[in-house]
């Protein structure tokens, strides 16, 4: 006589490959609106962390009034002028925390200060 093997809980092979498959094809239909929500995220925090430094640039001008040079950069927002004359203007730092945020994707932003109409002429002025 044999002996018989109680039996066993658990799930066959195909069982598992049928609960694989059906949760690839969840995470491909999730995965990408998941993404896209990210990088909408992303677009909307730098908006908002755009919109901080503007208004912090705002009140430099008003202190300082004129926009930090390109030399400084948003640097001008945390950091004093070296020049003693004006660094008594300097009403800052204009960014809490005392520091420069950087963009969602981990960069630095980018400031140039330069004329919006376009390049200056050799008299200074904008035309031709």
């Amino acid at each position: 006589m044999m002996k018989r093997r109680g039996s066993r809980s658990g799930f066959t092979l195909l069982e598992l490959m049928i609960v694989l498959i059906i949760l690839v094809g969840l995470m491909a239909i999730v995965g990408p609106r998941f993404l896209g929500s990210q990088q909408k995220a992303d677009a909307r925090t730098a908006e908002a962390q755009i919109g901080n430094l503007s208004s912090a640039l705002k009140m430099y001008v008003v202190d300082m009034k004129t926009f930090p040079q390109t030399e400084e950069g948003l640097l001008g927002l945390i950091q004093p002028p070296e020049d003693e004359r004006l660094a008594r203007r300097w009403g800052g730092p204009y960014i809490d925390g005392n520091r420069l945020p950087l963009d969602p994707w981990g960069g630095e932003y980018q400031y140039e200060y330069g004329s919006a109409e376009g390049e200056s002429g050799s008299d200074s002025g904008s035309g031709s």
